[in-house]
């Protein structure tokens, strides 16, 4: 029994996800196309659109046989982070397969060779990025830089790509794992953060579908729509809180001397922001403090994780069983039974995950004006 694993934020889910879940099953011959999702979060800063349990019930019927959740601390992270964060999940449920990902490159083979360059930082690799950090440039922006300067001539435009980048971060999580194959897919139609409704080919970017929707010109589930903007309460709340710096970083201290500045999420993010950190970074850190999700590294061992099942095809039930047999991390599909399984750094990393849950479900609440259900009100998504 194999499985095509496709770590995803389906943001909102749309024909162009449909195609990878197809492609990654046709491929990889696998038993089972097994979805590891951001949950209410999502990795750029920002809450998911559209809440987790309707972006699961869309992938099962765009053909995915079972959705988890990637827990926030981990979707609220950096790209090798929530890379790592997805793949310890996947590995740590014992069933072998292949990890499936679009990328504008499609050469597992070159990708797998930069991600080892990066690795490893050959020659003066390094120096290089300090330079960049030092001449103000964002730790991200420094590494491409030093990439194109430092690297062989045919892999110099391998990073110019968002979703290449995250494939390369895949491929360093994955260094030394034997269980589990990289496949790359290419992308069709509109790149990664085109926000045009009619790029590039036949399909749109999540970025244009969020577009369209938050315009109402497209055909978005009867659901609240949420932004960053509303979360802006809680964040000035948040900032009024804190009496320092909450960790020693020139954002942190631009953060606490601008706090008093804040009258809603994105202006206060480019209030904020400079050329030393990324937007997102900036979203990230402000959408941790919103949720008080502290920056410890647990997530990065996969002995802290679970494995929170929130949607499965009733054709693949019988994976339930299968991987509660051979998981080497608790499975959950209740909340009320199966957190008995945890130990102590699960219990935390889900008590703090169930709170971003009931903090999205608050404001998403009062967007909308009725009482939406919560996590332990929640059934099991059949399709």
């Amino acid at each position: 029994m194999k499985a095509a694993y496709i770590i995803s934020e389906f943001n909102p889910f749309h024909k162009g996800h449909e195609y990878i879940i197809n492609k990654a099953r046709k491929i990889s011959d696998a038993d089972y196309v097994i979805c590891i999702m951001s949950g209410d979060f999502v990795q750029r800063g920002a809450p998911a659109i559209i809440d987790k349990y309707t972006r699961t019930e869309a992938a099962l019927a765009g053909g995915a046989d079972m959705v988890l959740q990637l827990p926030a601390a981990v979707s609220l992270s950096s790209a090798d982070d929530f890379a790592l964060g997805g793949i310890n999940i996947a590995r740590s449920l014992r069933l072998p397969g292949f990890l499936v990902f679009g990328a504008e490159c499609d050469d597992t083979d070159m990708l797998r060779e930069t991600a080892r360059f990066l690795t490893e930082e050959p020659g003066a690799f390094s120096d290089h990025v300090m330079n960049g950090m030092e001449a103000g440039y964002s730790y991200p922006v420094a590494v491409q830089k030093a990439f194109e300067f430092d690297a062989p001539d045919y892999l110099k435009d391998i990073l110019k790509s968002p979703n290449n980048l995250l494939a390369v971060s895949y491929l360093k999580a994955l260094k030394g794992c034997k269980s589990i194959e990289p496949i790359a897919i290419k992308r069709i139609g509109a790149g990664h953060n085109d926000p045009s409704p009619k790029a590039n080919g036949e399909f749109m970017s999540s970025s244009a579908i969020r577009k369209l929707m938050l315009s109402g010109n497209y055909d978005a589930p009867p659901e609240p729509l949420l932004t960053e903007d509303d979360f802006s309460q809680i964040l000035r709340y948040r900032l009024a809180q804190i009496a320092k710096p909450h960790e020693n970083t020139d954002l942190a201290r631009r953060i606490f001397n601008n706090r008093e500045k804040c009258t809603s999420f994105r202006g206060f993010a480019d209030t904020v922001q400079n050329r030393s950190v990324t937007y997102a970074q900036v979203c990230r850190v402000l959408m941790r403090m919103i949720l008080d999700i502290d920056n410890e590294p647990a997530t990065k061992n996969p002995e802290n994780l679970y494995a929170r099942i929130l949607g499965v095809r009733e054709s693949a039930k019988e994976l339930i069983n299968e991987l509660n047999k051979i998981s080497g991390i608790p499975i959950i599909v209740n909340l009320s039974k199966d957190t008995e399984k945890l130990n102590s750094v699960q219990k935390k990393l889900l008590d703090t995950d169930l709170g971003c849950e009931n903090i999205y479900r608050g404001v998403s609440s009062t967007k909308s004006g009725r009482e939406i259900p919560t996590a332990f009100e929640r059934r099991l998504i059949t399709f």
